[in-house]
């Protein structure tokens, strides 16, 4: 009996010491807090993560429909699945806050996960019927402005490029390029009324009060097309903002000799000065003017505003001093200035304009007037520039109007006559403009969301047949015809196939032929696979050999001129798909 207590006793024991060893000392089991979700311990790290992930889940699929909220009604089906699908989540975020175990949190968790998902799909749809919407408006409202604002798309009532109501065309509006010669800047401006704009010149000056609603150069524009460097100029005034695109293909300054820039012959009204003699000496006059103080520069002279220097006569009282002379440069040319009368003076206004009063001259100290260069005194005179303008115009209620005009001009008109002109010219450059096009299915429908608008780069090749000289028929002397292709939008082909042809325009006939200018051809019509369409150009440009000596006669027919070297204009066409409005540049081959 005593054994049988006895051996009870010790299994006690044994049990108890068992059950401690599973213990942490705390009256609790070791496992507890290691993952397990039994018992009376949670593992709150995890819980708080399901948590905070359904509440994130949630958030998400609020903020899709509020992003949606404005655009509804472009897809009120999509917007209510997306609405149905943010108030799942917030039922499984709710759920997912009042659980009190991990594997709970975690399924509501996984429920919100898959609503924001469905909730964000069906937003998306809601924003991309809305900007099909926004793109489809802009496309009819660039259509309207490409071919008709009273029947968009409307081609058959097209208005050509001279049409008065396209930006650009109006009466009290003019489109111009100044030529680099006669020591001039080359540059293009608009003048709207009395006032000049010249493009990309003193744009930050805003207290030139005298450029009303001046374009500014849109930053980061600068752009190449073939020969041609490309700028973008904007202004806004109000609701409705003009923006230029304009092409050039302007030769950078050259250099030329000081004894062949300020010759006898040319130095008159140049830099200031008034005449020059053959040893280099040149005698100046300046009156006010502001570009010439960056010329002068001397212990002597102003080098800023609100400044003034007087020059004695020299009264010979110190022979090895002559008073009335003193060194400086000219140019950039080293050399010495002498008041020659009198006594003279040298000053400068709150603007910096440079007045000489009194009799002046400069010699250069180089005797070799040959070896003085001269850099980026020879403008180039003879260029093109063409483009494109675009006017937006929104109102009140959020509605947009495009108008789209085009211009083009050359720095200097053909001299000749062109029907004294023989042979023929074929003439290579570029296009820009405006295009909106659609995409077609098979039976000549619409894609839903393809129409599309923008700006196009294109190549334009135009052939000129002048007077016959054995080459060219009677039956086709005097014309000009060409075409535009491969139109892109920023690299990008815009649509297969698409090809201007601009029909021949016979210049011979008086009819085609600006009464006022007779390089201006007229009335001609383009041909694209649509409803017909317009162009219109110019011939620009005298010949000259490589010393610059004008080339008047035409080099395979003794007697007869030769062509000119550029052509510009303007064109209208239409598609199958769409249609597009441009200017052209290009220059003889």
């Amino acid at each position: 009996m005593r054994s049988r207590k006895l051996a009870c006793f010790l299994m006690l024991g044994f049990l108890i010491a068992l059950a401690g060893c599973g213990s942490d000392g705390k009256g609790g089991s070791a496992m507890d807090g290691m993952g397990s979700d039994t018992g009376d311990t949670v593992d709150t790290t995890k819980l708080n993560a399901a948590r905070m992930a359904a509440m994130t889940a949630y958030n998400e699929a609020k903020a899709a429909v509020e992003g949606v909220e404005a655009n509804r009604s472009h897809d009120m089906a999509s917007y209510n699945k997306a609405v149905e699908e943010r108030d799942k989540a917030k039922d499984a975020n709710e759920s997912a806050q009042a659980a009190t175990t991990v594997a709970d949190a975690e399924k509501y968790r996984n429920v919100a996960r898959t609503a924001n998902t469905n909730a964000m799909k069906y937003a998306g749809m809601v924003t991309t019927a809305a900007n099909n919407a926004a793109n489809a408006a802009m496309h009819d409202a660039v259509i309207a402005g490409i071919v008709n604002p009273m029947k968009a798309g409307d081609a058959s009532s097209a208005r050509p490029t001279t049409a008065t109501n396209r930006p650009g065309k109006e009466a009290d509006t003019t489109f111009a390029v100044t030529d680099g010669s006669s020591n001039n800047k080359p540059r293009t401006s608009i003048t709207i009324g009395t006032t000049s704009d010249n493009l990309g010149e003193d744009d930050k000056d805003l207290s030139n009060v005298s450029i009303k609603n001046q374009f500014m150069m849109v930053d980061g524009s600068g752009t190449t097309l073939g020969q041609f460097s490309g700028s973008v100029h904007e202004k806004t005034v109000k609701l409705v903002t003009d923006t230029l695109t304009v092409f050039t293909n302007v030769d950078d300054a050259k250099s030329q000799a000081y004894s062949m820039y300020y010759s006898a012959a040319n130095a008159a009204d140049r830099d200031g000065v008034t005449s020059a003699i053959e040893s280099g000496a040149l005698t100046l006059s300046v009156g006010e003017d502001t570009g010439m103080l960056k010329l002068f520069s001397g212990s002597k002279l102003p080098s800023g505003a609100n400044q003034n220097f007087n020059i004695p006569e020299d009264d010979g009282s110190t022979p090895t001093v002559e008073e009335n002379k003193f060194s400086g440069t000219f140019n950039g040319v080293p050399g010495t200035y002498a008041c020659t009368t009198g006594t003279c003076s040298a000053s400068t206004n709150a603007d910096s304009k440079l007045t000489l009063t009194g009799s002046w001259s400069f010699t250069p100290t180089e005797k070799d007037l040959t070896s003085i260069s001269l850099p980026g005194v020879v403008f180039d005179s003879d260029y093109l520039s063409f483009g494109y303008w675009v006017k937006k115009t929104e109102d009140s209620d959020g509605k947009t109007d495009y108008g789209v005009g085009t211009f083009f001009d050359g720095s200097q008109n053909f001299s000749t006559t062109l029907t004294a002109v023989v042979g023929t010219a074929t003439y290579s450059g570029k296009a820009a403009g405006m295009y909106g096009r659609k995409t077609l299915d098979q039976y000549g429908g619409v894609v839903a969301g393809s129409a599309t608008s923008g700006h196009f780069t294109a190549d334009a090749e135009l052939m000129a047949r002048f007077g016959t000289d054995g080459n060219v028929g009677l039956n086709n002397q005097n014309q000009i015809e060409g075409t535009v292709s491969n139109f892109r939008d920023g690299g990008q082909e815009i649509s297969p196939n698409w090809t201007v042809e601009l029909k021949p325009i016979d210049f011979g006939e008086t009819a085609n032929v600006d009464s006022t200018n007779g390089n201006y051809f007229l009335n001609g019509t383009t041909a694209g696979g649509g409803n017909e369409g317009n162009w219109q150009g110019a011939f620009f440009g005298n010949p000259v050999d490589e010393t610059g000596t004008a080339i008047t006669e035409n080099t395979t027919t003794p007697g007869a001129e030769a062509a000119p070297t550029g052509v510009a204009g303007e064109f209208t066409a239409h598609f199958t798909n769409g249609h597009v409005i441009g200017a052209f540049g290009a220059t003889k081959e």
